[in-house]
């Protein structure tokens, strides 16, 4: 979608460059290092303002660090995960694409070819570091990634950088309240998400 609402009161939104705000409440949403910023609430794991700071951290070292490197480098300053897991989550963020790859293979399976053809419009929910947008981006599908966490957003966009897929979208909300108006997209994805969240019913109704 070219358009995006209020995740708050689903109202239009006047949009500079640095900011959107809300016709209709009033409330105002950043953009911060291209990335609009329409959270209601921050995860779980982290207060808004230091997921801010860390993927400001990461956008430094993305200039000059690969996807690769880049995934690691954060491990290196998450120092909370231990480096057994910081290896497997590692593996798992760089085999995101051909994760991605399987979950549409999987769906041309079960029927849904129509919802994967090319320009397809597809909302990658908690998109991670946007390995099944890049996938479904190399089929020719209109992709956008949402995701709550700024700072994986922030190592998303460089996988894409890397692949020449520059113009996917990376948005960074809530699951529960998305900014987009209704009937926006063909598909909804979720991989990974549902699991990591205490709104199941929420998520479904907003989806």
């Amino acid at each position: 979608p070219t358009l995006y609402c209020c995740p708050r009161c689903h109202g239009a939104l006047e949009s500079w460059s640095d900011r959107y705000e809300c016709r209709t409440c009033a409330r105002v949403y950043p953009v911060i290092a291209g990335i609009p910023d329409f959270r209601l609430f921050p995860d779980r794991f982290i207060s808004l303002e230091d997921d801010r700071a860390k993927g400001l951290r990461l956008l430094e070292k993305a200039a000059e660090a690969s996807f690769a490197d880049l995934v690691r480098y954060y491990y290196s300053i998450t120092p909370e995960v231990p480096d057994d897991l910081a290896q497997h989550y590692t593996r798992h963020h760089l085999a995101g694409a051909a994760r991605g790859e399987g979950i549409l293979e999987r769906l041309a399976g079960y029927g849904f070819s129509e919802m994967i053809r090319p320009g397809a419009q597809c909302l990658d929910l908690g998109c991670g570091t946007a390995g099944f947008a890049a996938a479904g981006a190399a089929r020719g599908m209109a992709v956008v990634g949402v995701d709550i966490a700024f700072r994986w957003l922030v190592i998303g966009r460089k996988r894409l950088e890397v692949l020449g897929l520059e113009d996917i979208p990376l948005v960074c909300a809530c699951a529960e309240h998305l900014p987009f108006p209704a009937l926006a997209f063909d598909l909804v994805v979720a991989e990974g998400l549902l699991e990591h969240t205490h709104t199941q019913d929420e998520i479904f109704r907003e989806a």
